[in-house]
């Protein structure tokens, strides 16, 4: 039976955690999850290409300079409440949002759920929320560890059965050309948001994340449709939106 996308993230996701205990073969990866060396090797080179793992004669082992770091390791905090009040706009009944787990993800479904609306999140912690007039779907699915997402093929396909008429993604990088998170099986549900998604498409981030690259691609840059930062210079936000690309600061009032 044809494997699905998210089925191949998870044994990719699976070989980085088996090569932070010690180094594999490709014949012994290709026992362990029952599929073919061809297969592994390109589960491996699409590794070697993000620079998560180092092939050698013989064998494969992770390169420790790039193992990825979980998403509530954030070194800065964002300004939620003023990129809530950029939302403001967007915002209409009866709505329904993707909300993709993150760092501030949590608090922006706080701040939204006294309204009608529906929100759709793979963020377990949204399923503790009391008292909430907006309609809360969690998607179900696998726990990250080290994070508060849910992610899987139970998640994409909860995603699936959805059209929401706006999508907000945290991003762990973000440049001109891609914007990026942590793990594989994030960026896929991630994507799949965007896909289900018939309205504008929000990306939010702290400044120390703009110009630096995540693991793993959610969608190129140009598919979104407004960035939301913290205090960076009128320069590079001018050189953002030369490239085509909405960078707004929310320290700016004019953003």
């Amino acid at each position: 039976m044809k494997k699905s996308q998210g089925d191949v993230f998870q044994r990719r996701e699976k070989i980085l955690a088996l090569l932070k205990h010690n180094e594999k073969t490709v014949q012994s990866l290709a026992e362990y999850f029952h599929v073919s060396p061809v297969t592994i090797r390109r589960d491996l080179l699409f590794l070697e290409k993000k620079g998560l793992i180092e092939r050698y004669y013989g064998g494969v082992r992770l390169n420790q300079l790039t193992t990825p770091t979980h998403k509530t390791a954030s070194s800065s905090v964002f300004p939620i409440d003023l990129f809530i009040t950029a939302l403001i706009p967007y915002l209409l009944p009866d709505m329904t949002i993707f909300i993709g787990a993150s760092p501030s993800s949590f608090r922006l479904i706080q701040a939204l759920a006294g309204l009608d609306i529906t929100i759709v999140t793979n963020d377990y912690l949204a399923g503790t929320i009391e008292n909430s007039r907006a309609t809360i779907a969690l998607t179900g699915g696998q726990r990250e560890i080290g994070t508060n997402a849910l992610v899987g093929n139970l998640a994409i396909h909860s995603c699936i059965k959805f059209d929401a008429q706006l999508c907000l993604l945290e991003a762990s990088g973000v440049n001109l050309h891609e914007v990026t998170t942590e793990t594989l099986n994030e960026s896929y549900v991630y994507r799949t948001m965007m896909e289900h998604t018939n309205g504008p498409k929000l990306v939010y981030f702290p400044a120390n994340r703009l110009e630096t690259t995540g693991n793993f691609m959610i969608n190129r840059t140009f598919l979104f449709d407004v960035f939301y930062t913290d205090t960076i210079s009128r320069e590079l936000i001018t050189y953002y939106q030369k490239h085509g690309v909405q960078l707004h600061t929310l320290s700016d009032k004019r953003s």
